[in-house]
């Protein structure tokens, strides 16, 4: 049995074990990723705006791209994944920088969506959770938080996105970097 499958297995109970205590929104459908800076998602507003994630997956500061969250077949429900026109969204892609000024999460891939890379697989699952007072888009293990070297200055700038990770050694942001929240704005689909 491959070790993708025996842990899709185990991510599966667990994410059905969280959602009772968590209570996860199912979230299908067409939006656009407004990118809030701040370390409180209960005081976050749009005044917090700092960009937009674009089809290629980066911060930027107003190319928008619109994302369609949708549930793969394979698993069975539990599970939601985002693409773009540029294709599917994942953490995995080798391609991408790493987050080497962090200490456990030196050896994350920035988000990226394209269609020539990994596909997206269970650890880039995406939700959002009932009592939030907007619709934030988290992923892992309720988390609702991301990282970002800083926020965009001009038209130009793309900025890699990576998970955000703490621990003992480093309880917060990344030192220098900026704590960001993902809101989900749904759009019309056309």
């Amino acid at each position: 049995m491959k070790q993708t499958t025996m842990l899709s297995a185990s991510l599966g109970l667990a994410l059905a074990g969280l959602v009772n205590a968590a209570e996860f929104i199912d979230v299908v459908g067409k939006g656009t990723v407004a990118v809030l800076n701040g370390t409180d998602i209960d005081k976050l507003t749009l005044a917090d705006r700092i960009g937009c994630l674009n089809a290629n997956g980066a911060l930027t500061l107003d190319d928008c791209a619109v994302f369609t969250i949708y549930e793969p077949e394979e698993y069975d429900g539990l599970l939601r994944l985002m693409t773009t026109e540029a294709g599917n969204c994942t953490f995995q892609d080798e391609t991408q920088p790493t987050n080497v000024d962090s200490i456990y999460g030196k050896g994350d891939h920035a988000w990226s969506c394209d269609g020539e890379h990994p596909q997206a697989d269970i650890y880039d699952g995406v939700y959002t959770l009932n009592g939030l007072k907007m619709p934030f888009v988290c992923n892992g293990d309720i988390n609702c938080f991301y990282d970002v070297k800083k926020a965009p200055k001009n038209k130009t700038d793309a900025i890699p996105v990576w998970q955000f990770r703490w621990g003992s050694q480093q309880r917060g942001i990344t030192p220098g970097h900026l704590q960001v929240a993902w809101l989900w704005q749904p759009v019309k689909s056309t």
